[in-house]
C-alpha cells in the first residue's frame, strides 16, 4: 500500500478495565466510528455478560446501514460440559438445539436437550443460554439471527461472513433459520437504520444463563428499560472501585496505581474477598471475629483458577447470593495470606480454618469447599425465624431450613425464592441474624490426593496475623482449641 491507502485504513485500539474491555474502530474512509464495550453485569439474581455497540456516523453525509453484531459462536449450558467440548465438540452437537422464549426471534435460548452422559438414566435440560438484544432508546427487541451457516456459509472457521456477500440481513432474518444439532451464533440483527452526520446508535445485548425459557420475557422486560445498561455500566465500575478500596493507590504513574488495584482484584477473586457476616449492632461492629461469636467470616467469589493458560482446571463460581466457590487448598491458603492486614477484623479466622484440615498423620486434603453453618438451638432458630419473617408460614419455614442440618447462605435465599418466603428485612439482615447464631463448619475433599508441603503456608498466615494482632500470639498458638480433619 502506498502512503494515501495506509492512512485510510481503519485504526483499532482496545481498553482494558478491571469489569470492562473495550475495542475501538476509526475508520475515517467511510465517516464510520464503532465501539464495542463488553462489562460483566453486576447486583442481578441471574448472569449476563453485557456488550454495548456504538456506532458514530463522522461524514459529512447520511449513513444507511445494516448490520449483524454480536457472538460467532454462543455454545449451550447443560451438564458438565468442560471435558466434552473439549474432546468431543462435534458428537456434543447433538444434544445442542435454540429453543424460543416467544414466537418471535428476539427470545433465543441455546440449551441441551438432555445431560450428555454415558448413563442408564436421561435427565432433561431446563437451564440455557440467551441472548436479549436491542437498540438503546427504541422499545422493541432485535431479531437474533443464530443460524451459523446463514452468516457465514461453509466457512467454518467463523472468519468470512460469506453469508452475507448473496443476501442482505432483511434476506437472512425473513427466511428459516435453523438451531438443532450444531453449534449457534447470537448476532443481533439491524435493518436499514440512517444516521445523520455526528449521529449514534448504540446495540446493547446480554448474553446469560437462565434456570428456564419460561424467565425469558422477564429477564428481557428488566434489561430493556430505558437507562438500563448505562446504569449498570455505571455501577459495574462503582462496585470495583469499592471491592478494590483496601489498595487505593496514589503514584504519578497511573499504571502502576492500575496494576495494584488489578493485581488485589485477581488475587481476591482466587482466594476469596472476606467479608463480615453477624454484624447486628453497635458492640459487633467495634469487634472483630475472634472477640464476638456472633461474628462469621465468609469469603465471597472464592473458586479454583480457571485462567486459559491452565485450561485444565474448572472455573466454577455458584449462581447464588454471597457465591463461594471450591479451591486447591496450596492456591486459597497463598492468596488469604494477608487477609487480615487488608481486613484486621477477620482476626485469627484464616489461620484456624486451615490449620483445622490437618489430618492426624499431618497431611491435608487437595480442595478446601465452600463453608457450611449449622443452628444448633431450636429456640434460637425459631427467635432469629420470626424475627426476619412477615408471617408465621415463613418463619415455619425458615424454622425447618435452618434447624434441619448444614446449609450455606447463598442456597438459603435460593430456597427462599423458590418456596416463596416472605421476609420482613433486607436480605443483608436476614443474614446477619442467621449467621450470629450459626456455628461454621469448614469443609474440604480428598480431591485427587492429601499433601504434606502445606505447612510453609501456616507460617505465612501465622506471621501475618501476628504482624496485625502481637499480643494474640500466645492465646492463638496455646488457648485455641481445634478440630483435625
Amino acid at each position: 500500500l502506498d502512503t494515501e491507502e495506509e492512512d485510510m485504513k481503519p485504526t483499532r485500539n482496545m481498553y482494558v478495565g478491571t469489569n470492562e474491555m473495550e475495542i475501538e474502530e476509526i475508520d475515517d474512509g467511510h465517516g464510520v466510528h464503532t465501539s464495542v464495550n463488553y462489562f460483566v453485569l453486576p447486583e442481578e439474581d441471574f448472569a449476563a455478560l453485557v456488550r454495548r455497540t456504538t456506532i458514530t456516523n463522522t461524514g459529512d453525509d447520511d449513513l444507511t446501514l445494516s448490520a449483524l453484531d454480536g457472538l460467532a459462536k454462543l455454545e449451550p449450558t447443560g451438564g458438565k460440559l468442560q471435558w466434552g467440548l473439549k474432546n468431543i465438540g462435534r458428537t456434543l452437537e447433538g444434544w445442542m438445539g435454540v429453543y424460543h422464549g416467544d414466537d418471535t426471534l428476539a427470545l433465543p435460548f441455546y440449551r441441551m436437550s438432555t445431560e450428555p452422559s454415558d448413563s442408564a438414566s436421561v435427565k432433561i435440560e431446563k437451564a440455557g443460554h440467551y441472548c436479549i438484544s436491542f437498540i438503546e432508546g427504541e422499545d422493541d427487541l432485535l431479531p437474533i439471527v443464530y443460524d451459523t451457516e446463514k452468516v457465514f456459509g461453509w466457512s467454518t472457521t467463523l472468519q468470512e461472513p460469506t453469508g452475507l456477500f448473496t443476501k442482505t440481513v432483511s434476506d437472512i432474518v425473513a427466511n428459516p433459520q435453523y438451531g438443532a444439532a450444531k453449534t449457534s451464533s447470537a448476532f443481533a440483527a439491524v435493518e436499514k437504520v440512517t444516521l445523520s452526520p455526528g449521529e449514534s446508535i448504540t446495540i446493547t445485548s446480554f448474553y446469560g444463563e437462565a434456570e428456564a425459557v419460561e424467565d425469558l420475557p422477564k429477564i428481557a422486560k428488566i434489561v430493556s428499560t430505558e437507562g438500563y445498561a448505562s446504569d449498570k455500566f455505571e455501577r459495574a465500575r462503582e462496585l470495583m472501585d469499592q471491592l478494590t478500596s483496601s489498595v487505593e493507590t496514589h503514584t504519578a504513574n497511573h499504571l502502576f496505581n492500575g496494576a495494584i488495584k488489578q493485581n488485589y482484584l485477581d488475587n481476591s477473586l482466587r482466594g476469596g474477598m472476606p467479608v463480615i457476616l453477624g454484624d447486628l449492632d453497635e458492640n459487633s461492629r467495634a469487634s472483630n471475629a475472634d472477640e464476638d461469636s456472633r461474628l462469621k467470616v465468609y469469603h465471597v467469589f472464592s473458586r479454583i483458577h480457571g485462567d486459559l493458560e491452565r485450561d485444565y482446571n474448572d472455573f466454577n463460581i455458584d449462581p447464588t447470593y454471597f457465591s463461594q466457590g471450591p479451591g486447591n487448598y496450596r492456591d486459597v491458603a497463598q492468596n488469604r495470606r494477608n487477609d487480615v492486614i487488608f481486613s484486621p477484623r477477620i482476626g485469627s479466622f484464616v489461620v484456624k480454618q486451615f490449620l483445622s484440615f490437618i489430618q492426624a498423620d499431618g497431611y491435608e486434603p487437595l480442595t478446601v469447599e465452600a463453608v457450611a453453618y449449622l443452628v444448633e438451638d431450636p429456640n434460637q432458630a425459631a427467635r432469629v425465624a420470626s424475627t426476619i419473617t412477615a408471617d408465621s408460614k415463613s418463619a415455619s419455614i425458615i424454622q425447618a431450613i435452618i434447624g434441619g442440618g448444614i446449609f450455606r447462605p447463598g442456597q438459603l435465599f435460593t430456597l427462599f425464592e423458590q418456596i416463596g418466603v416472605d421476609l420482613s428485612v433486607s436480605k443483608q439482615r436476614a443474614i446477619d441474624e442467621l449467621m450470629a447464631i450459626s456455628t461454621e463448619t469448614p469443609m474440604a475433599v480428598y480431591g485427587s490426593g492429601y499433601w504434606a508441603d502445606h505447612w510453609e503456608y501456616y507460617l505465612d498466615l501465622i506471621e501475618a496475623y501476628t504482624s496485625v494482632y502481637p499480643d494474640g500470639e500466645e492465646a492463638l498458638m496455646y488457648d485455641t482449641e481445634l478440630r483435625y480433619f
